[in-house]
């Protein structure tokens, strides 16, 4: 089934020049010259993808995208909004009209060719590669894997990914988590540990009793590490072990200090494994010296404003004191029924930094996670919120 894209422009010279771009792309175009003509011809036609121009007479771009999106039908379908005015104003109006993405007239049809791959990859899977003319094919979804298969390349020996949030409930425990318990289940010893020492969460999400390992290890000097280190991991499953922190809001138990825990972490990362801590929120010398050492930091945040100015601020000051070979990625996490109604190019337009992912975590398969005290991965094959962890574990090892 080739892609039927929708083009709706008022004029005929940007319906011809856009369509003749796409249609060498192997798409299907069709056009409509106004906002109302486009409503009937989106029912009709039932479009995989849909350009608006933003300016237009009878309906503007942004009421027949508001339109659009009122029909169950075309509530998922990507929208591009064409403007030609510069004005942070009016892109924001295009987003809260439900448009995905927008992009300025005039532009170069490279771009505009990128673009709507990118839009049509997000919605419906990756892409085959296509040439001129070539048709573009539609994947169907029993052929999307559900899975890691058992050949997925595997993370790296010693590898170690910090996960970090930049404010409260951004889901950086459950991140860290899922990633541990995807990597073990592929037969990658693995150790998750917990260095945010004031919210203990991760003991409290996996219902474990014995989470007061590491408070034990800061009351040590560092050299006897090696020693008493064994005794305090807690087996989880297969490949998969725990060192874990109390919950110490009022500081009652014995919190690493930096040398602590540059020395912890330099102990594991000695063996072959991958290591995944959770650094909570706060930048201190527990998760500096952490973030020192780690291979792949992963920032997590909420599609919402305090949320995205904080990831902001976060993601500036990391960048400023990475090594070369670390990579820094931002992650965006929607615990919402509805999902994300924040486009993607306009958090990384706003960030500044490109999101590895957008993950959508349902809640009720959170609660069935939180109630069973078990990873997302672990619920069922076929949990969406489960596969969209396995997908940006995937995408980790291949970065």
């Amino acid at each position: 089934m080739t892609f039927k894209l929708l083009i709706v422009d008022d004029h005929p010279e940007t319906r011809s020049i856009i369509g003749r771009v796409l249609e060498q792309q192997g798409y299907q175009v069709v056009t409509a010259v106004n906002g109302a003509e486009g409503l009937k011809l989106a029912e009709q036609e039932k479009p995989d993808l849909i350009l608006l121009d933003f300016m237009m007479p009878v309906m503007d771009g942004r009421e027949t995208c508001q339109r659009l999106r009122q029909r169950p039908e075309m509530a998922k379908v990507p929208i591009m909004m064409f403007t030609a005015v510069d004005d942070p104003q009016q892109k924001l109006s295009v987003f809260d009209a439900g448009a995905d993405d927008y992009i300025n007239k005039p532009t170069e049809p490279t771009e505009l060719v990128d673009r709507v791959k990118t839009l049509l990859k997000t919605a419906y899977g990756p892409l085959p590669e296509t040439g001129s003319h070539d048709e573009t094919r539609l994947q169907q979804a029993t052929d999307a894997p559900t899975f890691l298969e058992s050949t997925t390349s595997r993370p790296g020996a010693d590898q170690l990914i910090a996960v970090l949030g930049a404010r409260g409930g951004a889901g950086t425990t459950t991140v860290a988590i899922n990633l541990a318990a995807v990597y073990a289940s592929l037969g990658q010893p693995t150790t998750l540990i917990d260095l945010d020492m004031t919210q203990g969460h991760i003991g409290l999400y996996l219902n474990q009793k014995n989470a007061g390992g590491l408070n034990m290890l800061a009351t040590l000097p560092e050299e006897d590490f090696g020693e008493h280190l064994p005794g305090t991991f807690v087996s989880y499953s297969h490949n998969l072990r725990l060192l874990l922190s109390q919950v110490n809001q009022n500081r009652r138990f014995a919190r690493l200090s930096g040398l602590q825990t540059a020395v912890l972490l330099d102990t594991l990362s000695a063996s072959n494994q991958t290591i995944i801590v959770d650094l909570g929120t706060d930048l201190n010398e527990i998760s500096r010296a952490a973030l020192e050492r780690a291979d792949q930091i992963i920032v997590c945040l909420r599609p919402e404003r305090i949320a995205l100015s904080a990831a902001r601020y976060l993601l500036n000051s990391l960048k400023d004191g990475l090594f070369p070979l670390t990579e820094l990625h931002a992650l965006m996490i929607d615990f919402g029924p509805q999902g994300t109604q924040l486009p993607r190019t306009a958090v990384e337009s706003f960030l500044g930094h490109p999101l590895l992912a957008t993950i959508s975590i349902l809640p009720a398969e959170m609660t069935r996670a939180v109630n069973k005290a078990q990873p997302l991965v672990h619920l069922s094959a076929q949990t969406q919120s489960g596969n969209y962890l396995r997908q940006l574990a995937q995408q980790l090892v291949k970065t």
